[in-house]
């Protein structure tokens, strides 16, 4: 489930939750937007992002700090919450490169609901990124989510490698690289940084 205008960032953890589901279970999740659902549907949902039924849970998006997320499940559903930006590409964060002045503003991070759909990949499906262009992928017959809440706060605001760090002050990164792919499951990046 995603809210009736999803921010970037929910739509792609939609997508990265819908793709490694179907390789994991075979199951296929269909994304549908929150004003689709009958108001008597009661299967299992899970909910991407900022939405309707995650203010209606209590989830405060405001609560949230940079790529901070929530897990938390009620009833049936499960809520997987970050901070949210409605202009924030999920996979290109450029910066000038080698011009001596950086925006800070551009490494403000807005991916918490990407990490909260890694981290269900990770702890209930076992899917892991060991290496830059693989993926580990057990087959489930199930994805089996007992009651739970988890919040995830990254102890570190920049983690990056310093080759990680010097390649993307050079050139930027750029989506559909397998590196740049692995960073992000991994969550090992370097536009985390906030200045408070």
């Amino acid at each position: 489930m995603l809210a009736d205008q999803p921010s970037p960032v929910a739509t792609y953890a939609a997508e990265e939750l819908v793709y490694h589901v179907k390789l994991a279970t075979g199951a296929e999740l269909s994304v549908v937007k929150e004003s689709a659902l009958p108001e008597s549907h009661s299967g299992n949902r899970i909910f991407v992002g900022v939405t309707q039924a995650a203010l209606a849970a209590g989830i405060d998006p405001g609560d949230l700090g940079p790529d901070e997320f929530i897990l938390r499940t009620k009833g049936n559903d499960l809520f997987v919450m970050g901070r949210e930006a409605h202009d924030f590409d999920p996979a290109r964060i450029s910066i000038e490169p080698l011009s001596g002045s950086y925006n800070l503003e551009r490494f403000n991070s807005y991916r918490g609901t990407m990490f909260g759909v890694t981290e269900v990949l990770d702890r209930f499906l076992g899917v892991r990124w060991l290496w830059p262009g693989e993926e580990d992928v057990i087959e489930s017959k199930t994805l089996s989510i007992a009651p739970m809440e988890y919040r995830f706060h990254p102890s570190l605001r920049m983690r990056s490698t310093i080759i990680r760090a010097n390649a993307l002050l050079r050139v930027g990164i750029s989506p559909g690289r397998a590196d740049n792919d692995w960073y992000r499951y991994n969550r090992v990046l370097l536009d985390s940084l906030q200045l408070d």
